[in-house]
């Protein structure tokens, strides 16, 4: 199933939309399901503060949020952790959905032997994302712990891609990693992905902590955003490369009369724990209900949802971003981001380097 073919004419805005109507989907298509906090991976800059917890979904609460998306006509999951592989009942949970809703699967890989891979590539899972953001074991180990290994990964890559499932590798930029990009995007193609996607840190969760030594900001981030375009072009051919941040297209700022759609942040999904609580997206940690005890419909109409669905249009920003020329674009940048750094989601992105004069 090309569950995300099926589901983008759903959340792309069209820039012609000069006036930015709000135009609220009456429901989330997506939820963005965190079934463990178990992992066993120990990532410097992980947004779940993941580790060796035994907090995970019962199978009954599963059963229970899977009836409540099919009464909701929600499209599909993403399963996530922790690491989903270490759950109890992981392959339970995916017979739950497998048959009436698309699955994009977040795993690290290193789980992933060949018996694994062929089960999962029985699943038409639309995309399973594996984080591979290091071309070494020694920037493996920096980044995401010792307890697993670059080697692991690779075989999970090579286990899936032999059974023809559909993999995403997934690249977390970092202070760490960041001269590494394209020895990354080579392994990818080597390993015959043909899609790799790219966000920058974000300061949440375990990474908070780690701040000081991952993040990236400004004028450098402009620098790597343009590399990261001339490497689009130069690899179109083998792989694409997607960029989960608007800060990873400058070039768009320079042409923007060419651009027909983009897509909007918070404004079609949310995300799910493992205990039903529910927040506005996998990097924020403010609460807006649970789905196990609300109808679901009642917390999508969360005054917190709201605006952040109106700020995802570029509406209501305050600050630098209020009469940015730009911010059609990248509607102020990644919110979580604005509240890490500023308590205040309706602030600019701190990855921002755009200068009005």
């Amino acid at each position: 199933m090309d569950i995300i073919a099926h589901i983008e004419p759903f959340y792309q805005v069209e820039f012609k939309d000069e006036k930015r109507t709000v135009k609220n989907l009456s429901k989330p298509i997506n939820l963005n399901l965190l079934i463990t906090k178990k992992c066993n991976a120990n990532c410097v800059h992980c947004c779940a503060s993941a580790n060796e917890t035994t907090e995970e979904i019962t199978l009954e609460n599963a059963k229970k949020i899977v009836d409540i998306a099919r009464k909701n006509y929600v499209f599909y999951f993403v399963i996530t952790g922790g690491e989903p592989l270490t759950h109890t009942h992981f392959w339970d949970i995916l017979d739950l959905i497998k048959d009436e809703f698309g699955i994009i699967l977040n795993t690290n890989g290193t789980l992933i032997d060949e018996k694994t891979a062929k089960r999962l590539s029985e699943y038409d899972i639309a995309s399973i994302h594996i984080s591979l953001d290091a071309p070494n074991e020694n920037i493996y180990e920096k980044q995401r712990g010792n307890t697993t290994k670059l080697s692991e990964v690779i075989c999970g890559i090579k286990n899936l891609v032999k059974y023809n499932a559909n993999v995403t590798t997934k690249f977390i930029i970092t202070n760490l990693n960041k001269n590494y990009l394209e020895e990354v995007i080579d392994l990818s193609e080597s390993l015959g992905v043909k899609r790799m996607s790219l966000a920058w840190f974000k300061s949440v969760g375990r990474g908070l902590s780690n701040e000081d030594q991952l993040l990236i900001k400004g004028e450098e981030v402009k620098k790597i955003s343009e590399k990261l375009y001339e490497l689009r072009e130069k690899h179109k051919d083998k792989i694409f490369l997607s960029f989960d941040d608007t800060q990873c297209f400058p070039f768009l700022f320079k042409d923007i009369k060419n651009l027909k759609y983009r897509k909007l942040c918070g404004d079609f999904f949310f995300r799910v724990n493992y205990n039903g609580d529910v927040y506005p997206c996998p990097f924020m940690e403010n609460k807006v209900g649970n789905v196990l005890e609300e109808n679901l419909i009642s917390i999508w109409n969360h005054p917190e949802l709201l605006q952040q669905r109106k700020l995802a249009w570029g509406k209501n920003l305050k600050g630098v971003c209020q009469d940015c020329k730009q911010n059609i674009i990248c509607a102020g940048g990644c919110r979580a981001r604005a509240i890490s750094a500023y308590q205040s989601i309706d602030q600019k992105d701190p990855l921002c380097w755009v200068k009005n004069d």
